[in-house]
């Protein structure tokens, strides 16, 4: 009686591997994953996550080129007034 159930565990289980092996193998083809529930809902946080750190970094990017535009403009004036100078002192 213990052989009958262990025997059928143990088919049970491979066929369970087996069958799992297979359709990773065909959804991959695919480009596809299967996935507990579980998994799908943190990943989908970990996407809004992802999106919103994505759209800080753009904000912040645009904040920083502006920041260096107005620096530039300054650098540009500060050094045209320091050559005018030079040109003019002898």
């Amino acid at each position: 009686m213990k052989g009958f159930f262990v025997g059928k565990v143990s088919t049970i289980t491979a066929c369970g591997v087996a069958g799992h092996l297979y359709l990773n193998t065909i959804l991959g083809v695919f480009g596809m994953s299967a996935v507990p529930l579980r998994t799908l809902a943190s990943l989908k946080a970990s996407q809004a996550t992802v999106s919103t750190l994505k759209s800080r970094h753009a904000t912040k990017k645009s904040n920083l080129s502006r920041k260096f535009v107005k620096r530039t403009g300054r650098r540009l004036a500060s050094s045209a007034l320091a050559a005018t100078t030079v040109g003019t002192v002898q």
